[in-house]
């Protein structure tokens, strides 16, 4: 018999894929592609057109909700 806590790890799925960067037509913003079965998955923690805060950590590109604080903008 698996334990409780093993099978929640097992059943526990990444969903991961390839994307793509383009930078747009004026070299002032990017765009980061991500690939539509992620998207719209259920896990998905961001919705359409949500605030998001990107910062870069090492090698890696790290993207979360903001938090809108009561009284002040997002970002």
């Amino acid at each position: 018999m698996i334990s409780p806590i093993l099978s929640q790890i097992v059943t526990r799925l990444v969903a991961e894929g390839p994307g793509r960067f383009r930078l747009a037509s004026r070299g002032k913003t990017g765009i980061i592609y991500v690939p539509s079965h992620l998207v719209t998955d259920s896990t998905f923690p961001l919705g359409n057109g949500e605030q998001v805060l990107v910062r870069i950590d090492g090698e890696r590109l790290i993207v979360e909700k903001t938090r809108k604080k009561r009284g002040s903008s997002i970002l």
